[in-house]
């Protein structure tokens, strides 16, 4: 997979989302831009929350395009947060076609010491980011990935709560793993500074992938699989925090 340039993306009024820029190959830029996310996020059950998922392309200004057909959609592009394969709304072939049925899965495993990794998984059966698309006659031949937008309203799923509740759990890295022709792409680290916080997160995060050396960019490749990978350390259960009360002041008694 060509990914020679990382952006982060945010939702900016329906469809399109406003950026900020990263890029990991020389010369490296950074700039910051203001953005308008859903709402949600906040609740403090992960389990059966509503989020929005976005696979799609982007211009070159990093903007979302929406590669779908939004007037008569098969599925609106919501999804519960409950481990079980979810469709979501047919994405565009090359031919500009609504044939690339996609998928959303949820895991959330056990990590090293006492971290935790939540992933979310859209696969679909042709190219997630196809080439020979374009919008107002030049090419898109950037792709990007994002939960927690506002989308139309045809395949929003509601109103609100668009992005992944969390519960204050602190998120300690990012990466996001990929399948495409050439193979798997795993563990494509992504910067915390992507997210509003590590600590107080709003479910909401959008990333595009470009890459200047190719003629059509990322798109093209066949990318059958995209994962956003958190990898987290829990909020301590209250009641193991009640435990470690009584042991810290048996302590202190023992001291004096």
């Amino acid at each position: 997979m060509r990914l020679s340039f990382l952006t982060r993306a945010c939702a900016f009024g329906g469809s399109l989302v406003a950026l900020a820029a990263i890029a990991v190959a020389a010369p490296r830029t950074i700039s910051q831009a203001s953005f308008t996310a859903g709402t949600g996020g906040a609740e403090a059950a992960l389990l059966n929350d509503p989020y929005t998922v976005f696979t799609g392309l982007a211009n070159n200004s990093n903007q979302f395009i929406l590669t779908e057909d939004t007037t008569t959609p098969t599925q609106d592009d919501r999804v519960l947060f409950n481990f079980v394969p979810e469709a979501i709304n047919n994405s565009f072939d090359s031919n500009a076609l609504p044939t690339v049925v996609r998928t959303v899965t949820e895991t959330d495993v056990a990590g090293p010491g006492s971290s935790r990794t939540l992933s979310v998984t859209v696969t679909g059966t042709g190219d997630l980011w196809p080439t020979g698309l374009a919008t107002g006659g030049v090419p898109l031949t950037r792709g990007g990935f994002g939960i927690g937008l506002v989308l139309p309203a045809s395949i929003n799923g509601g109103t609100g709560s668009e992005g992944l509740a969390w519960d204050g759990a602190t998120i300690t890295a990012l990466s996001m793993d990929f399948v495409d022709q050439t193979g798997p792409t795993n563990g494509v680290a992504i910067p915390l500074s992507f997210l509003n916080s590590p600590t107080a997160w709003n479910g909401v995060f959008g990333v595009v992938f470009s890459d200047s050396t190719s003629p059509t960019g990322v798109t093209g490749f066949n990318t059958t699989l995209i994962r956003l990978n958190v990898v987290y350390t829990p909020v301590p259960e209250p009641t193991t925090i009640a435990c470690l009360l009584p042991l810290s002041g048996l302590v202190l008694r023992r001291r004096r």
